[in-house]
C-alpha cells in the first residue's frame, strides 16, 4: 500500500511538473520565441548635461555601425533602446523614453537636479507580441543645471535717447555694425509689474542676444505706476517707438521692420504695440513672454490660483500647445505633494503681489474692476487692421496662462491676424526664464521676429 501510493505520489508530481514545463513553454523566457534571442548588454553608456536641464545619452550597440535598426546581425527584428531616469533627492520624480534605429537620446527635464540614467536593449517580435529585453546597465549620475546666460558679445556701446520730459521716458539704441538702410530694428519692453525695472535691467540681454544676431535694437524705458498712473505706460512706449521711427534713417533701419518684444508688464505692453488703432501700422509683430493681458483676470485669481481644470477649459483652435517633454514623469506621492503645495503657495503670494501692485497703475478703481480696469486689456482693441503675435505661457506659472489665452480668443474671429500662444508644459518659471532656461524657446523667438519683420 504504501509503495502504491508513491507511485501514485510520483504520477501526480510528474503530471505537475509536465503542467509547469507546458506553462513554462508558454510563458517563459521570449528570447527562445520564434529563434529570437535577447539583444546583447549595452556598451558605452553615458549620459551629459546640456544647458536648460537637458541631458544627453549616448550609447554603443548592435545597430551603431549603419543606424538603421532594421537587421542587427542575428535576427530580422530591429533592436530598440529605453532609457529610465530618475531624481534623487526630495524632489523625486521618474520617467523613460525610447528609440529604436539610434544610439542617442536627448532628454529634457522640468528642473535643476541630481538625476541618474539607465539603459536596456529589447526587441518585440510580431508575433507572439512579446518583449524580449536584454541586461539593463548600471546608474549613471549627472547634475541638470540652467543655462548660463552669456550672450556672445558684450554690447558696450548703447546710445541713451530721451522721447520725453520725465528721466524714464528714455532708450537705449544698440546697433551693430552696418549701414543697411533696409535693417529690421526689435523694441524690447522691460517687466516689472508696471511698477518696477529698467531698461538696462535683466530683460537687456535680450538686446544683446539681438546684437550678437547683427539686429538694431531699442531697450524703452517708461514711466512706472509710482510716477504716473495708466494709460501712462501705453502712451509712452507709442512715443518711445514713434521717436525711433523718426530716427530711421539716423539709426540705418527701416522704420516699416520694427517688431516688439515684451516680457511680464512689458509683454501687455508689447501687445498694445500690436493692437492698438492700426496695430500694424505701428510694429510687424510682437511676442510677449508670460503678458498679463486682464486686471479683471489678475484681481480675481486672488486667493484661488488657476489650475489644470481652467486650462482645460480653454478652446482656442488657434493657440496651439507645446507638447513638453516626453521624458516628463511622476514624481514620488508624498514629494509631488510638497512640491505642488510649495508651487501652490509661492504662485498665490506672487499673484496677490501683483494685484495690489494694479491700485497703483489704476488709483482708485474699484476690486470689482470698471470700465477703466477693463480698458487696460488689449485684447479690448482686437481688430483685423493690428499686428501679429506670439504668446509664451507657462502652464504651472504665477501668472496664469489664460491671459494668453485672453488675448488670442480675441482673434479667433479675425483669421486675418496671426496670434499664437505657446503654452510651455511643465513650467513654473516666468516670462524671460523661459529665454534663459527653456531650450528652444529663443530660437523660436528669433526665428519668428525675422519672419514678421
Amino acid at each position: 500500500m504504501r509503495d502504491r501510493l508513491t507511485g501514485t505520489h510520483q504520477r501526480r508530481v510528474l503530471r505537475c511538473i509536465g503542467v509547469v514545463a507546458l506553462f513554462a513553454v508558454v510563458l517563459g523566457a521570449p528570447e527562445t520565441v520564434n529563434a529570437v534571442p535577447p539583444p546583447p548588454a549595452v556598451q558605452d553608456f553615458t549620459c551629459a548635461a546640456r544647458p536648460g536641464y537637458v541631458v544627453r545619452c549616448t550609447w554603443s550597440g548592435p545597430d551603431a555601425e549603419d543606424g538603421t535598426g532594421a537587421e542587427d546581425g542575428d535576427g530580422t527584428v530591429p533592436t530598440g533602446y529605453r532609457v529610465e531616469w530618475r531624481r534623487t533627492g526630495t524632489a523625486g520624480g521618474s520617467g523613460a523614453a525610447e528609440t529604436t534605429g539610434a544610439t542617442s537620446l536627448t532628454l529634457e527635464h522640468d528642473g535643476p537636479g541630481v538625476y541618474e540614467y539607465r539603459i536596456h536593449a529589447f526587441r518585440r517580435p510580431t508575433s507572439p507580441p512579446l518583449v524580449v529585453r536584454g541586461p539593463s546597465s548600471t546608474w549613471a549620475r549627472v547634475t541638470a543645471a540652467p543655462p548660463r546666460f552669456t550672450p556672445s558679445a558684450e554690447v558696450t556701446d548703447s546710445i541713451r535717447v530721451s522721447y520725453g520730459d520725465h528721466a524714464q521716458q528714455s532708450y537705449r539704441a544698440v546697433l551693430p555694425e552696418g549701414a543697411d538702410m533696409d535693417r529690421p530694428a526689435v523694441v524690447v519692453l522691460h517687466g516689472g509689474s508696471w511698477v518696477a525695472g529698467e531698461a538696462t535691467g535683466p530683460t537687456f540681454k535680450i538686446n544683446q542676444l539681438l546684437y550678437d544676431e547683427g539686429i538694431p535694437s531699442f531697450a524703452v524705458d517708461y514711466r512706472l505706476a509710482r510716477v504716473a498712473p495708466w494709460p501712462a505706460q501705453r502712451s509712452d512706449v507709442f512715443a518711445a517707438v514713434a521717436d525711433i521711427r523718426s530716427r530711421a534713417r539716423e539709426y540705418g533701419i527701416n522704420p516699416d521692420r520694427i517688431t516688439a518684444v515684451g516680457s511680464s508688464a512689458g509683454g501687455h505692453l508689447a501687445l498694445w504695440l500690436a493692437s492698438f488703432g492700426s496695430g500694424a501700422e505701428r510694429v510687424r509683430g510682437a511676442v510677449a513672454f508670460s503678458a498679463p493681458t486682464s486686471i479683471a483676470r489678475i484681481r480675481s485669481d486672488r486667493g484661488s490660483v488657476t489650475d489644470a481644470a481652467k486650462l482645460k477649459a480653454t478652446t482656442t483652435p488657434r493657440a496651439t500647445r507645446d507638447r513638453g517633454s516626453a521624458s516628463t514623469g511622476p514624481a514620488p506621492a508624498g514629494a509631488a505633494t510638497s512640491a505642488a503645495s510649495k508651487a501652490a503657495a509661492t504662485a498665490q503670494r506672487k499673484n496677490n503681489h501683483l494685484a495690489d501692485m494694479t491700485a497703483l497703475l489704476l488709483p482708485g478703481e474699484p476690486v470689482t474692476c470698471g470700465a477703466v480696469c477693463q480698458s487696460v486689456a488689449p485684447q479690448t482693441q482686437a481688430s483685423r487692421d493690428d499686428a501679429p503675435a506670439l504668446l509664451f505661457a507657462g502652464d504651472s506659472e504665477w501668472v496664469s496662462p489664460l491671459h494668453s489665452y485672453d488675448y488670442a480668443d480675441a482673434y479667433a474671429s479675425i483669421p486675418e491676424v496671426d496670434v499664437q500662444v505657446r503654452l510651455l508644459a511643465n513650467e513654473k518659471r516666468h516670462a524671460l526664464a523661459f529665454v534663459y532656461g527653456r531650450p528652444g524657446v529663443w530660437e523660436e523667438t528669433l526665428a519668428w521676429l525675422r519672419q514678421h519683420s
